[in-house]
């Protein structure tokens, strides 16, 4: 049996996602902060925006946490 479209379209977006650092992190997340105060910006486009910023917080925030982790392992040894 297939997969299904909800399981298509998540694998399709891992795919499709490229793995950053977490200096590209901030710095991408630096130019979402300016593009949103931005005068004459659309609600729509803030949306996005915003969007987009919560989902990287979320991902840098993982990574984050799995560098203070390894740090962790190192200082216990």
């Amino acid at each position: 049996m297939g997969r299904t479209k909800s399981e298509a379209k998540e694998e399709g977006k891992k795919e499709n996602k490229q793995e950053i650092t977490i200096d590209e992190g901030f710095a991408k997340l630096q130019d979402i902060l300016t593009a949103m105060d931005a005068e004459g910006i659309s609600l729509e486009d803030s949306f996005k925006l915003y969007n987009d910023g919560v989902l990287l917080v979320k991902e840098l925030s993982g990574k984050l946490n799995d560098a203070e982790n390894s740090l962790t392992i190192v200082n216990e040894e």
